[in-house]
């Protein structure tokens, strides 16, 4: 069975598709081993999406509820746009959820 996770419904033009990094960074979520770096809120993580620190897949750290994707340095010296992505990211409705797999580099919606 393929990892299965759920991110919020807000996110899913940034999830769905295929991009193998997103989907490696998605299966380690879903299977909770991704660690992560703390950040950018109390409970919240970020975890690169690739070899590069510039997109970055953010999730609640208790759940593994993937909130969406910020495409920008996260740091405290972070630019005034990042910082508009990661406001809009973490303030995405977290009850609107859906289901999605993950299969080699695609990740899908489940039915």
């Amino acid at each position: 069975m393929p990892p299965r996770g759920t991110i919020v419904r807000a996110a899913r033009r940034e999830i769905l598709g295929r991009d193998a990094d997103l989907a490696q960074a998605l299966t380690a979520v879903f299977n909770r081993t991704a660690e992560g770096r703390e950040g950018p809120q109390q409970g919240l993580r970020h975890l690169h999406i690739g070899a590069q620190g510039t997109m970055n897949l953010v999730f609640v750290a208790a759940t593994g509820l993937v909130l969406g994707v910020v495409d920008g340095h996260m740091d405290t010296a972070m630019s005034q746009t990042v910082r508009n992505q990661v406001a809009r990211v973490c303030g995405r409705d977290r009850t609107d959820t859906v289901t999605v797999d993950v299969t080699d580099s695609d990740v899908t919606e489940v039915p």
